[in-house]
């Protein structure tokens, strides 16, 4: 399934790692450390949020966080 340019799949690793990065609270979870952890390409992680934030599966304020959907 594709969600514009992005699969599925790639919405979901994202939330998954925004759940392992939340883990360490001392870090905040941006996208960039997201990038670094999936190792994807820095657009596609970035769109992969956005589709993330707008099914409401993630919440954007200082940091990312999953919200109760995620």
């Amino acid at each position: 399934m594709r969600i514009g340019k992005i699969t599925a799949k790639a919405i979901i690793e994202c939330v998954e790692a925004i759940d392992y990065l939340s883990s360490d609270s001392k870090k905040p979870v941006t996208s960039e450390k997201i990038h670094e952890y999936l190792r994807m390409s820095f657009e596609y992680v970035n769109d992969a949020i956005e589709v993330a934030i707008l099914m409401q599966f993630v919440s954007n304020g200082t940091k990312l966080t999953l919200s109760s959907d995620g």
